[in-house]
């Protein structure tokens, strides 16, 4: 066996990042898509020596049976919990190839094979007599309406985090030739039992799961790993973490993730994926030269995953609109395909919105600002801690920064423009922690904690959805991430899972109020919401409490902090049910001046306020 690697044509140039730019984004490399384009380097992964090119997932040889089985698909409709389902499968006879043209006499002639196809999807078994002549090829499909076992049944549904438990049945189907008591053929796989559903696409984008309204709340992936060295193992470990993170939504950025063990954890989990295709923003490269090929991979792709019960959207190009015929082909595509998944044209227009900001900001620039759709890009760099980042760097690049931080993302300018950051750990906790690496990676996890947590509360107010750039480092990167290369947390991992609680109650600088967040699928009754303002020598200067019921998909102003007096003060905020137990817990530093947050807390430094139990995940 041999296996010829034809290279890309247009290889894109090598980028060259240093302490003040990152240089430009994507390049000629677009032209050949679909590729992993990211490898021409981004401000957030580095050029990759041969472009990750040649065999980088599984292939396998297999001997086929006269009858082969692909694609299998369970498409639900759920009503009250109950669940109608849809079940196909490919089918084909492939007899007739397996005869060399020299020995075209030998082979068989308008030979039908006829048997039973038999399905099942946990306890629940169906079957039908199928027909197929020689070289045909078709598709199966097993309906409610033939099939009474598939309709209206008490059957495990798959959730998304934070709505339920992603409940996966073993599901199957085989082949068995008439006038044989053997299985010719078959095929297995993991099947979910969900039903998505979609309002206003075009104009305000609303996803709801089995019934219920779906806040999305998750981050972008750019890269799985810049060496394409991830394997089960690593997948499940980064999956996880965002589960843990109470995050339920992941975007494969520019489809740049594709290995099936990726998707498999998705599932698991309970992370829905919001699936594009492989167009970067028209800005990073130039549209593919072959339609033709990019749309036989898009039909190929789509075949191949569709039977994850966690793809939830896809969308054709990064910050823009694909060409004409790629759009068409696409809508096309997902239509025969995946019926049931909604397709976008771009992540940036229309129903969703995007384009940042990527730099860090005050907290209260969120509030201020919030998103008025389904927001698919906003970030800040997030700095590892002082372990990665002397793993990360030798001893004679640790600090002050330099080239080689640049190297590893961390630029004056471009989309991160660290001078923001920096400012902003000075301004907090003032010139001490900026005086040695360890320092600044200790302080600035206050940064990436109230950072972070800030995004996705900002969302909260008005929930219509929010992906981070980036919850997932592809390297070891002083960017956007959550937890690190090594998957080691940065305190931006404590901050999301904090935020993005199901049942949540935060600060609202904007409106000065105190909100309860109710993202959870069913309403609550009786909870108590209370809030305390201490100063840093421990006196007890505010307090307040409130009851709150809350719906369900509700954000409920229930204090308002208009009489909080001015000063350097620690903000704790309370909610618990009606036995008492604790549901959410925040806290907060703020420096009060006429109801507004100065975000100077060097008075804190050294006192027992700024315990880092409170940054850990």
């Amino acid at each position: 066996i041999a296996v010829h690697i034809i290279k890309p044509a247009h290889y894109a140039a090598v980028k060259e990042k240093n302490a003040e730019s990152p240089d430009f984004n994507g390049g000629q490399l677009g032209a050949d898509n679909p590729t992993f384009h990211a490898t021409v380097g981004w401000d957030w992964m580095p050029t990759v020596r041969g472009r990750d090119m040649g065999i980088w997932n599984d292939v396998r040889i297999e001997k086929v049976q006269a009858v082969t089985l692909s694609d299998p698909l369970v498409q639900s409709k759920v009503v009250d919990d109950l669940a109608s389902m849809t079940v196909s499968v490919n089918i084909a006879d492939v007899a007739c190839k397996s005869f060399r043209l020299s020995d075209k006499s030998s082979a068989p002639k308008d030979q039908n094979i006829s048997g039973t196809l038999k399905g099942t999807i946990g306890d629940i078994e169906f079957s039908k007599k199928v027909q197929l002549k020689a070289g045909e090829s078709g598709t199966v499909i097993f309906t409610p309406e033939e099939c009474p076992q598939l309709k209206n049944q008490k059957i495990g549904l798959w959730w998304p985090n934070g709505y339920g438990e992603p409940t996966l049945h073993k599901a199957s189907f085989s082949f068995v030739p008439d006038g044989e008591s053997e299985v010719m053929t078959s095929i297995e796989w993991q099947a979910g039992i969900r039903e998505f559903t979609y309002k206003d696409v075009m104009s305000d984008l609303k996803m709801y799961i089995n019934g219920h309204r779906f806040y999305p709340k998750g981050g972008n992936w750019g890269f799985s790993e810049y060496n394409l060295r991830y394997g089960a193992k690593e997948y499940d470990t980064a999956v996880r973490m965002h589960k843990e993170m109470n995050l339920n939504m992941i975007r494969n950025w520019v489809g740049q993730t594709g290995d099936e063990e990726f998707y498999d954890a998705c599932d698991k989990y309970g992370i829905v994926v919001w699936q594009d295709f492989w167009l970067a923003n028209p800005a990073d490269g130039p549209d593919p030269d072959d339609n033709e090929m990019f749309l036989d991979n898009a039909w190929d792709y789509v075949s191949l995953i569709r039977n994850h019960p966690s793809i939830g959207l896809y969308c054709g190009r990064n910050e823009g609109y694909p060409p004409a015929a790629l759009n068409k082909g696409l809508i096309e595509t997902v239509r025969n395909l995946h019926s049931d998944i909604e397709y976008i044209p771009s992540s940036a227009d229309d129903g969703v919105s995007g384009h940042g900001p990527y730099r860090a900001v005050e907290p209260s620039f969120y509030f201020d600002n919030p998103t008025t759709k389904f927001h698919s890009e906003r970030g800040m760099p997030a700095i590892m801690e002082y372990e990665s980042l002397s793993q990360m760097l030798t001893s004679d690049h640790l600090w002050p920064t330099n080239d080689v931080w640049g190297q590893h993302d961390f630029t004056r300018t471009g989309a991160q423009g660290d001078t923001a950051f920096v400012g902003m750990v000075r301004r907090r906790f003032g010139d001490q922690a900026l005086e040695s690496a360890e320092t600044f990676a200790k302080y600035s996890q206050w940064i990436n904690y109230d950072g972070y947590r800030a995004m996705y509360e900002a969302n909260n107010v008005g929930r219509k959805g929010l992906l981070i750039w980036m919850s997932h480092s592809a390297w070891p990167s002083l960017a956007w991430q959550t937890y690190d290369y090594w998957f080691r947390p940065t305190a931006a991992c404590a901050a999301v899972k904090k935020a993005c609680e199901p049942i949540h109650i935060q600060m609202n600088p904007a409106s000065g109020k105190i909100e309860v967040i109710n993202a959870g699928p069913v309403d609550l009754e009786n909870l108590t919401a209370s809030v305390s303002v201490i100063t840093p020598e421990g006196e007890k200067v505010y307090s307040k409490t409130a009851l709150v019921s809350p719906k369900e998909d509700t954000t409920t102003p229930v204090i308002d902090l208009a009489d909080v007096p001015d000063g350097l003060c620690i903000v704790n905020l309370r909610l618990t049910s009606s036995d008492g137990k604790i549901i959410s817990e925040n806290r907060y530093f703020r420096n009060f001046h006429s109801g507004k947050d100065t975000g100077n807390y060097q008075a804190l430094v050294g006192t027992k306020w700024l315990d880092e139990t409170l940054l850990r995940f």
